[in-house]
């Protein structure tokens, strides 16, 4: 950004924030990246700076007509900067530490880990919202802007991850029925069809297919235990009154079907491995092989 040999950290993001304006997109994508990049792995007062100082990093009307390819790569510098900004805006959620897989999530309280998992789940949406698929990776400017997405996601699922499992340990022991149903809404949230498509991309830029994490949608089973344990609480009998009650889960998550379980499974310990759970097996900590910042 400069011919200096040393910068400041405000003289640095505000040089990076004025690129963005730059007519050509691909001047425009690498600066999103590296202000990413930076963002995960260099100094954290970086990051801090474009916190408090409210820096406007999204793009929402950013359009480049030059080329086919030019107007191809304007809609995803639309959407990765919106990721970019809801990361750089975004509070820290409580236990998670920064460049590293260590997260104090499995420790939080009921009422912490669900504030800590809806800002988790904010920035899923965000970055899933990139929607790229394979044959959308056309050049070497979006290959790298999808592996650093690819990395924050992996990051993102295992400290996520973490929550659900403390969350769920606690669930069948809370009495609270506001808490009781928040947990269960964020329990639906995660789409993991949308994750596993955009699994798929990784593929396309590097990430050996034996790294990536395949991810199994919600026991039906799972989820009446949790809903029947709701609606003693509530004094109501569980059946097609929640459904008609509670809003669906939303595409990609699996919905509560079948005939509810005995009344004495709510009372019970959940099962041994939550649904949050990679599917395919692999160690927690070998679900984030590439690691980042969250």
């Amino acid at each position: 950004c400069t011919n200096e040999s040393n910068v400041s950290i405000p003289e640095l993001a505000n040089e990076l924030l004025d690129r963005l304006k730059h007519p050509n997109w691909v001047v425009v994508f690498k600066s999103l990246i590296t202000l990413h990049n930076l963002m995960n792995h260099g100094n954290e007062r970086f990051a801090q700076y474009l916190a408090s100082n409210n820096c406007a990093i999204s793009s929402p009307n950013y359009s480049d007509r030059t080329t086919p390819q030019a107007a191809e790569m304007s809609r995803f510098i639309v959407r990765y900067s919106a990721y970019i900004q809801e990361k750089a805006t975004a509070l820290p959620p409580d236990g998670v530490k920064r460049g590293t897989d260590d997260s104090l999530l499995r420790t939080l309280t009921v009422e912490k880990s669900i504030k800590s998992l809806e800002v988790l789940i904010n920035q899923f949406d965000s970055l899933l919202a990139f929607e790229v698929t394979p044959k959308d990776v056309t050049n070497g400017v979006i290959s790298a802007a999808c592996l650093i997405l690819y990395r924050d996601a992996t990051r993102l699922f295992v400290v996520f991850n973490d929550g659900i499992i403390n969350l769920l340990t606690k669930f069948f022991s809370t009495t609270s029925k506001k808490q009781c149903r928040e947990a269960l809404e964020i329990y639906k949230e995660i789409s993991f069809d949308l994750l596993n498509e955009f699994n798929k991309v990784a593929e396309c830029v590097g990430v050996d297919k034996s790294d990536i994490t395949r991810l199994q949608k919600h026991p039906v089973s799972f989820l009446d235990a949790m809903e029947t344990h709701l609606a003693q609480l509530e004094g109501r009998t569980y059946g097609l009154s929640w459904r008609s009650t509670y809003a669906a889960p939303r595409a990609g998550a699996a919905s509560p079907g079948g005939p509810p379980p005995a009344a004495a499974a709510a009372s019970r310990q959940p099962p041994a491995r939550p649904a949050s759970s990679p599917a395919d097996g692999p160690p927690r900590r070998a679900a984030a092989a590439p690691t980042s910042g969250t």
